[in-house]
């Protein structure tokens, strides 16, 4: 993975400007695995993502393409939305019941340059 990797909480920027197209390519599948309120902490992740003018502030996340793990149902998925004027997407596990372990993916619709990811907890990947 280019750019600056961490499991820790906190921001994390990746810079796809190295890899060969200087983009991330649209289409890239984005996993997010445990997102629940199942270690009695808040998980959270905030996604901003970047292109060659700044800021994307259009959808550039596609609906789920699926899920996997145990106690898969409506309930074991996190809320999320997005928000127009900041171009972030924020994904919330307090909304989940119990803590199954549910993984689900998404991808791009259009290249990044690069993406920023805020990070709640260690618990969720």
């Amino acid at each position: 993975m280019p750019g600056t990797s961490s499991s820790s909480p906190g921001a994390t920027l990746y810079d796809f400007s190295t890899m060969p197209a200087g983009t991330l390519p649209t289409g890239t599948y984005f996993r997010f695995g445990d997102v629940d309120n199942g270690a009695s902490l808040t998980e959270t992740f905030v996604l901003q993502a970047f292109d060659s003018s700044g800021v994307v502030t259009a959808p550039w996340l596609d609906v789920p393409l699926g899920a996997t793990g145990g106690g898969l149902s409506p309930s074991a998925m996190p809320a999320w939305n997005f928000d127009a004027v900041t171009g972030a997407y924020t994904f919330d596990g307090t909304s989940v019941v119990g803590n199954p372990n549910v993984a689900f993916y998404l991808s791009n619709n259009i290249a990044l340059t690069g993406l920023e990811v805020q990070r709640s907890t260690t618990f969720s990947t």
